[in-house]
């Protein structure tokens, strides 16, 4: 029996309501490699009771650690809810990449069971060739009358999981998530969203992302509405299909990061495709998160879309990170975008801050900005965690304040982010933004979604660039020209044709949620890792592995 009354856990406010939930009401799951199926919240319910009997046997109960390759899959939100409901600490981490290094993801788990005393692994599609060091451990998810479980009844100050990185494999750094903190971060969600049983949710966003996981996933499952789920590469195959299933399941409420409305774009704007039938009157909220925000995507977005009924109201940026559960800021519902010129390219707002933070933004030298004055974002309290899971690294000052690393201001109460730290430089003395620039250049039809890094080498900006697909050598060299003029056109910065250099597919590498993982490329530039296109190499690029045209594709 849970103890309903400890409403600020996961036991209480997520597991224990899903059996009394209408049978017409849970998750449809389009997987990979799996047929599409209907999960109702009573039958997660039973499925989650019998898999935490099956970890009891198994010897994983409170305090066990248990790694989570959070794939977008039946048993691994079973396995979730299970562990936590015995007590034990999943470690929510990155799945394998398909066709990606088996001793790179075997290095990663290893790291995380020294550091971190996992003693198990949930076995999970794709781990089938990564050795790991640790049990695999089944999910036992059957429907079946499991009898009484041994929950272990928590605190709201118990950690339900912890949130890992995608980063390095040498440096994985995870932010515990308290029961309370969770639950108040939904009930954040659920208040300013006006969220109810009648809405319907859509998402392909990985569930080992915060985004994914509470935004899309338990949000849903805390409201008690439906939940159309389906993996990130069902929408990179064809994101028209999915925007399809939006019109056709009535889809309430999405979300969507910054590459992939750009993704979305550029389908969009492929000749005879027929979207007559498509209707997006009931879409009323798509959060936009997770990177930064291009405004004149949103604005391309929203007016293509408008023929079908979308409201520009829909359209809904937020912000926030794993160290504060997920959201900071959002823009409120039913109210118009906020588009600010107050920065070298357009700025969209992510609303007011959500109550319980504390913004404070300050100048390079501590000192706080004065009234609209850009700087550096600090945060404190809300549903902010107090430190890095069993890490040294302090993750507040001593006055309580979490040091973001973003750029913003503050307008008529709403936020804006201007950029990171790390992205900012400056030419002729004024300041200018990597992401902005990236931005600008990403308009260009020619380039993949996502595909773009501006990068500092010698001194200089380098743009690397992975063309949406292989052309002559000399269209590429007439390409260069053409996104040199485009930047300085669209930015006013200039930089030469002849450091414009094209990578190989899959060079320009991002994390799970998109953002773009510069210091990595740029590192693999410097080493002369990246495969490029052989044309006209420019003096300024460190001589690589080039790859022969007709290898490109």
């Amino acid at each position: 029996m849970i103890d309903t009354d400890m409403a600020d856990t996961v036991l209480s406010a997520l597991i224990a309501p899903l059996n009394k939930r209408s049978s017409h009401t849970g998750i449809f799951l389009d997987a990979d490699n799996e047929a599409p199926s209907f999960l109702s919240y009573p039958d997660l319910y039973q499925r989650v009771m019998s898999a935490a009997q099956g970890f009891r046997r198994n010897g994983i109960g409170k305090g066990s650690r248990v790694m989570l390759p959070f794939s977008t899959s039946r048993d691994c939100i079973v396995a979730f809810l299970a562990l936590v409901g015995v007590g034990a600490l999943p470690l929510s981490v990155k799945t394998p990449a398909a066709g990606g290094n088996a001793q790179e993801y075997a290095q990663f788990l290893h790291v995380l069971v020294s550091r971190f005393g996992a003693s198990a692994v949930i076995d999970v599609p794709g781990l089938e060739k990564v050795h790991l060091p640790v049990p695999r451990v089944a999910v036992l998810a059957e429907n079946s009358d499991a009898g009484p479980v041994d929950w272990t009844m928590p605190s709201a100050d118990d950690t339900a999981f912890v949130q890992f990185s995608s980063g390095t494999t040498s440096e994985p750094k995870g932010v515990p998530i308290q029961h309370g903190q969770l639950i108040r971060q939904l009930q954040m969600i659920v208040s300013q969203d006006g969220r109810t049983m009648d809405d319907v949710g859509a998402s392909w966003l990985p569930l080992y992302h915060d985004m994914g996981l509470i935004g899309a996933l338990l949000t849903p499952m805390y409201a008690g509405h439906n939940l159309h789920l389906c993996t990130p590469s069902r929408f990179l195959m064809d994101p028209i299909d999915w925007l399809c299933m939006l019109s056709e399941q009535g889809v309430s409420v999405t979300a969507l990061p910054n590459f992939g409305m750009a993704y979305l774009l550029k389908r969009l704007q492929e000749p005879e495709l027929d979207l007559q039938a498509v209707r997006l009157d009931r879409l009323r909220r798509i959060y936009l998160g997770s990177d930064a925000i291009d405004a004149s995507i949103v604005t391309q977005l929203s007016q293509r879309l408008a023929a079908h009924g979308l409201s520009e109201n829909a359209f809904t940026p937020c912000y926030g990170m794993a160290e504060a559960v997920l959201m900071v800021s959002c823009k409120q519902r039913d109210t118009a975008l906020r588009v600010s010129g107050k920065a070298h390219a357009p700025v969209v707002s992510v609303g007011p801050i959500l109550e319980g933070f504390q913004l404070k933004i300050t100048r390079d030298d501590g000192a706080l900005v004065d009234a609209g004055e850009s700087g550096e974002l600090w945060l404190r309290g809300g549903t902010l965690s107090e430190r890095y899971f069993e890490d040294e690294r302090p993750l507040l000052d001593p006055d309580g304040f979490y040091r973001t690393g973003d750029i913003g201001y503050v307008e008529e109460e709403e936020l804006y982010i201007t950029g990171r730290i790390g992205e900012r430089i400056k030419i002729n003395g004024q300041n200018y933004y990597l992401s902005h620039l990236e931005n600008a250049l990403q308009a260009h039809p020619e380039l993949r979604s996502g595909g773009v890094a501006v990068i500092q080498s010698g001194g200089d900006l380098t743009v690397l660039a992975e063309p949406a697909r292989f052309g002559s050598s000399e269209r590429l060299y007439s390409l260069r020209a053409e996104l040199s003029q485009l930047l300085l056109s669209k930015t006013g910065v200039k930089v030469p044709a002849e450091r414009i250099i094209f990578v190989r597919r899959g060079q320009i590498k991002r994390t799970s949620s998109g953002k773009l993982q510069r210091n990595l490329v740029s590192s693999a530039f410097m080493r002369r890792e990246l495969q490029m296109y052989d044309i006209a190499v420019a003096p300024c690029v460190p001589s690589a592995p080039s790859v022969l045209e007709d290898q490109l594709a």
